[in-house]
């Protein structure tokens, strides 16, 4: 009877290690799981909630940068259609100038130059101060995108042509296709600009996916450890109490109680 008890015993004793030895195994796998996590919480998580949030403000920034580009653009192609017209209109005033400065014509002639020329002028001044864009002048006032002074030209007439009214018309005339140039320059660069800012909004957006993504997946972590950790302890649980009551029986004592 003692060796049967003994031999109890000892399946008793060795039960009782295999537990042990499980819950030594649960506890460092648990231990290994919750080390990564705390690893995932004190370096990836407020990395992503910073990240998130720079994210947000670069959006919003670029946004901001694009909208003003974008205000620029438009303000600056006002002013080159205006300039369009401005330079054609200034370069027919110049053939009324170049036919009047011949000398030839008759009186009557030449007061007919002056009222072509006139009604030129009138609506290059007419362009140059009603121009606008979403209400605000383009080519004149403290908001004018380029600055050309046209008075001189405007307010000549031909029926007493200035000495060198020639020179100067055909000054304006150079003076407009150099504003119409910056203007195309700074167009292109400014649509190359929102283009660009366009593509690294771009990719914020899929940065902010990806963070979103990292942090859905840091909560599935979370949720697999409390998962493991529940089952596993639920199973040795399970198997420690059958395992005692088989002892308990066998050998007629409360082993693990």
């Amino acid at each position: 009877m003692s060796l049967s008890y003994n031999g109890y015993s000892r399946l008793a004793a060795s039960t009782a290690s295999v537990l042990t030895s499980a819950y030594n195994t649960l506890n460092r796998t648990t231990n290994s799981l919750l080390a990564s996590l705390d690893i995932l919480r004190g370096r990836t998580t407020p990395t992503i909630i910073s990240i998130d949030d720079l994210v947000a403000e670069d959006v919003a920034d670029i946004s901001d940068a694009i909208a003003t580009a974008t205000e620029t653009i438009g303000r600056n192609q006002a002013a080159d259609a205006a300039l369009a017209t401005v330079h054609n209109k200034l370069e027919a005033m110049r053939d009324l100038v170049q036919d009047v400065a011949l000398g030839t014509l008759t009186e009557a002639e030449v007061a007919g130059k002056d009222a072509e020329y006139q009604t030129l002028a009138d609506e290059v001044s007419a362009l140059l101060e009603d121009t606008v864009y979403e209400a605000v002048p383009v080519l004149s006032g403290a908001d004018a995108v380029t600055a050309l002074s046209l008075s001189d030209i405007t307010g000549m007439s031909l029926t007493d042509l200035p000495d060198g009214a020639l020179g100067d018309i055909g000054t304006a005339i150079t003076d407009a296709g150099l504003a119409r140039t910056e203007l195309a320059t700074d167009v292109s660069q400014r649509t190359a600009t929102v283009a660009a800012l366009e593509a690294q909004s771009a990719q914020l957006a899929d940065l902010s996916a990806r963070v979103t993504t990292a942090q859905e997946a840091l909560g599935m972590l979370r949720s697999t450890t409390r998962l493991i950790w529940t089952q596993m302890n639920a199973a040795l649980a399970a198997q420690g109490a059958y395992l005692s009551s088989r002892i308990e029986n066998l050998v007629g004592v409360n082993f693990l109680g």
